[in-house]
């Protein structure tokens, strides 16, 4: 009787995993399927950053700029995030974090203004590290996000640097 109580029971635990593994696939799927409907008023933005170029100042192209490079960032996480949906690993490529910093300090500068907070950045590696551009730009986003937690007045730090691990 006992070996039957377990076997009730470990057949439980399985429906029950089962049940949550369908759970996960509904929601990649969901994922997936608002990743691509996202990827159409992207396209639209791209397009009318496009024409607001042409017509446009120095001060003005950079804020430009600077929005094509947001947005490319949420194209690509909206790709990242079929990509996964379909299973195909991100290959990793070399990137020099260093660039992806300066990019998303840049990024956040106009907000430290703001609150009167200032960003120090120490870079003391210089180098290329193989990964995803993409995920790199997320975890420092991630980082300098922390300046809603600051307030006003305040110091934000960060940096690269190499360690002994790091080399090949």
């Amino acid at each position: 009787m006992a070996r039957q109580e377990r076997t009730a029971e470990r057949i439980k635990q399985l429906e029950e995993m089962l049940r949550d593994c369908e759970r996960l696939a509904q929601i990649g799927r969901l994922a997936a399927s608002l990743a691509h409907e996202i990827k159409n008023p992207l396209e639209s933005l791209a397009s009318v950053l496009y024409l607001m170029e042409k017509d446009a100042d120095d001060e003005k192209l950079r804020h430009i700029a600077t929005g094509k490079k947001e947005l490319a960032r949420a194209v690509e996480i909206a790709d990242q995030t079929l990509d996964f949906a379909r299973r195909d690993a991100p290959n990793p490529v070399p990137v020099k974090i260093s660039l992806i910093l300066d990019d998303v300090v840049d990024f956040y500068q106009r907000k430290a203004a703001y609150k009167k907070v200032s960003i120090e950045v120490r870079q003391s590696f210089d180098g290329e590290i193989k990964g995803s551009p993409g995920e790199f730009r997320q975890i420092f986003s991630l980082r300098m996000s922390q300046l809603e937690l600051l307030g006003t007045v305040g110091r934000a730090r960060g940096g690269c640097r190499q360690r002994a691990w790091d080399t090949p």
